[in-house]
């Protein structure tokens, strides 16, 4: 319906939602999140990615039949040792969750980017509850630049992406939008009847504000959601600026966008260094195959090398012993012959004797032939004197 200053009024009726104001900021604007699934979380196993325990403690309340919280490290925040207060938590891998198939009727990531593999969660999500389970996932929208809630971060899903990767598991992806509100309740305090709410946009000049996170529901099936809710958050636990005014809030977000370039050039900067490292790494890994390598290389020569040498020394030693025996052979050879000359000088040595014994006899035989020739001489003279 139009008022007579001819803006738009939407009526809808007003649903109460049970929340702690005691969470802390980032809570609370989780809690927003699950405050639109309420009706959806009634009498269902569920089953919460993330590790704030209130989170599990807002589902318990909103009646659900168990929940379970699974984180990959240990919470941030103290985990209740009571199971009726946060329900049970289990502490695994994103990527490969340690539960049964379909023992869940509804599993919810608020924030999608906790996952080095967001498919990988989406998949194992997907296992966990089943064909006949439902899915909530959620990403904050990178291109907003002003929020409400706290900085979410730097995020590569946007819409397109997060429909994509989801339509690709599910038959049906609702897809909802989460904006800011901010405003005031005015209310007749003389009213006695319900007549409803009226609701009022004509101070903004885009008629919304900026979509900060984008929130799909899937499953095999679609659910019936409300197609458009608000969610009041008690504003003690906000950072709202306490009555701060226009000039000193701009100068906050400015500040705040300040910071927020700085902590993405940040980001960009610890990016660029992780892939340095990265890179090193692998030129580190490159560097330790290739000294393996030349070390392998290095231990072959050396194997080959004492192979060489115990070869040469092998052939050094047979030719030494092949010299000593030739030696050997030829000394003997020369040894034989020197016994053979000794031999031959005594027997030449003994032939000589003989010969000059023989030469001796003769003399002294001629000698007697010539003493007994010449008494033969005298005896002959004397016959003859005789005669």
């Amino acid at each position: 319906m139009s008022d007579s200053s001819g803006r738009t009024r939407h009526r809808y009726e007003s649903k109460k939602m049970t929340i702690d104001s005691n969470d802390n900021s980032r809570t609370m604007h989780d809690l927003s999140r699950l405050a639109y699934l309420q009706g959806v979380l009634i009498h269902r196993r569920v089953l919460i990615v993330g590790d704030d325990p209130a989170l599990a403690g807002f589902v318990l309340k909103s009646h659900a039949r168990t929940v379970t919280t699974v984180c990959a490290a240990a919470p941030a925040h103290d985990w209740p040792a009571d199971p009726s207060a946060a329900g049970e938590l289990v502490i695994c891998g994103l990527d490969d969750l340690d539960l049964r198939d379909g023992s869940f009727d509804l599993a919810v990531a608020l924030d999608l980017t906790v996952a080095r593999e967001p498919a990988a969660l989406v998949n194992e999500l997907r296992r966990v509850v089943g064909t006949r389970g439902f899915v909530v996932v959620g990403v904050p929208n990178p291109t907003c630049e002003h929020r409400l809630g706290p900085d979410p971060g730097e995020s590569t899903l946007d819409y397109y992406r997060l429909y994509d990767l989801l339509s690709d598991a599910f038959r049906s992806v609702q897809m909802i939008g989460q904006a800011p509100f901010v405003g005031y309740a005015i209310s007749d305090l003389a009213a006695s009847d319900e007549r409803g709410v009226g609701f009022d946009a004509g101070l903004l000049e885009d008629g919304a504000e900026e979509i900060e996170w984008f929130m799909a529901v899937c499953g095999d099936r679609a659910l019936n959601l409300d197609a458009y809710s608000v969610v009041q958050l008690p504003m003690r636990a906000l950072d709202l600026g306490g009555g701060a005014s226009a000039a000193e809030l701009a100068a906050t977000c400015d500040e705040r966008d300040r910071i927020v370039g700085e902590s993405r050039a940040l980001d960009a900067e610890l990016q660029r260094a992780r892939i340095e490292l990265g890179n090193r790494g692998v030129r580190i890994e490159q560097l330790e195959k290739d000294i393996e390598h030349e070390h392998g290389e290095a231990e072959g020569a050396r194997e080959r090398a004492v192979k060489i040498a115990k070869q040469f020394d092998d052939d050094r030693k047979a030719a030494q012993a092949k010299r000593i025996e030739e030696e050997m052979s030829k000394r003997g050879a020369e040894m034989e012959l020197q016994t053979k000359a000794r031999d031959a000088v005594v027997k030449l040595r003994q032939a000589e004797a003989r010969a000059d014994s023989a030469e001796a006899a003769r003399d002294d035989l001629v000698q007697r032939i010539r003493d007994d020739a010449a008494e033969l001489e005298r005896v002959r003279v004397r016959l003859a004197e005789l005669e």
